[in-house]
């Protein structure tokens, strides 16, 4: 086994359309981003038959952004449905750009939610702490290691804070690749910071 994403397990896959028509006629984007990356950014959209809120992760098919990780993320993503995992609703592909249609988190990234408000009471850790476990134990069980678990990747679901109505959910899927047990992963990925002091 390798630790590229050369798989495609269809029988596995969700029904996640690749929609062949245009982003704009279908979601109103919103300006502003809510956060950018190297390659990426992400903009809250809305549903235009329907007046429902998505976010939308842009992503550049720059040359220097490796078009099989793309396709790779993507691939892992159909293959998730649980509610401490982002939901993908569809994808838009044109000559520049891929687009994820996912579901919106208001609340933020778990770690700027800490930077607001200071240190986690116990209530509130224990429960960011089962979901963040109840959704690696759900990709374990589907073969998929994520690779880079960290509080950015962690958004809330909702803004009103981290209490038993909140929902955790795990984002970010691009070090994401699958593997078999006994079998050893040998690529070093990841946040430097958030590497296992054996990896660095």
């Amino acid at each position: 086994m390798t630790d590229t994403m050369g798989f495609v397990p269809s029988a596995a896959l969700l029904v996640v359309p690749d929609n062949r028509g245009n982003l704009q006629d279908n979601y109103e984007l919103e300006s502003t981003a809510l956060g950018k990356g190297g390659f990426a950014e992400v903009r809250r959209a809305t549903v235009r038959v329907t007046g429902a809120k998505r976010a939308v992760k842009i992503i550049s098919k720059s040359d220097k952004n490796n078009p099989g990780l793309l396709k790779a993320e993507i691939e892992v993503m159909k293959m998730l449905d649980h509610p401490n995992v982002v939901t993908l609703f569809e994808i838009f592909e044109d000559s520049d750009t891929l687009s994820l249609v996912l579901e919106l988190c208001s609340g933020g990234e778990l770690e700027a939610y800490v930077d607001k408000h200071g240190s986690l009471k116990e209530p509130e850790a224990a429960l960011a702490t089962k979901h963040v476990v109840s959704a690696v134990r759900y990709l374990h069980g589907k073969g998929i290691v994520h690779r880079d678990i960290k509080a950015p990747n962690c958004l809330l679901l909702l803004p009103h804070g981290l209490d038993e109505r909140q929902a955790v959910k795990l984002s970010d899927y691009g070090l994401s690749c699958p593997f078999k047990k006994g079998e050893k992963l040998s690529q070093r990925c990841g946040t430097p910071s958030h590497m296992a002091p054996e990896a660095g």
